[in-house]
């Protein structure tokens, strides 16, 4: 395709989630319940059991040979790929922000809030850090 002419090309660049799915590294996305349901539900396809992600946003996309996807805008999922996301829900039965198929996609691991002596040990223990150096 040829960027030269004079009519405006969208050009996407790669965030964390492409970045990591095309190098096979992990990648944590923190505050995960806080995007719209759209964003979320966005990802559903990386997290099946044979995933993949197309980004139709890339008008420009093109794949490097011998790539795993086909399609246009495709982005390979390599092995090594792993996605982790921390959610900050009041309780276990409080309603999630997260659509049930985003939540079924992931294993939920609920870790009760520091309490009052947790958060003084930690605080001694960094401001104790602090004036060594």
């Amino acid at each position: 395709q040829d960027l030269s002419s004079s009519t405006p090309v969208f050009l996407f660049k790669d965030g964390p989630v492409t970045s990591a799915a095309r190098r096979a590294q992990p990648v944590l996305l923190e505050d995960f319940d806080q995007p719209s349901q759209a964003v979320t539900e966005r990802l559903n396809s990386i997290l099946e059991p044979d995933p993949e992600l197309t980004v139709v946003e890339d008008s420009t996309a093109s794949l490097a040979a011998g790539a795993r996807a086909t399609a246009p805008g495709a982005i390979p999922i390599l092995p090594g790929f792993q996605l982790f996301a921390t959610s900050h829900e009041a309780s276990r039965t409080q309603g999630s922000r997260l659509s049930p198929a985003a939540r079924s996609r992931f294993t939920e691991i609920f870790v009760p809030a520091y309490s009052r002596g947790d958060v003084l040990a930690i605080m001694k223990t960094h401001l104790r850090k602090g004036l060594e150096q």
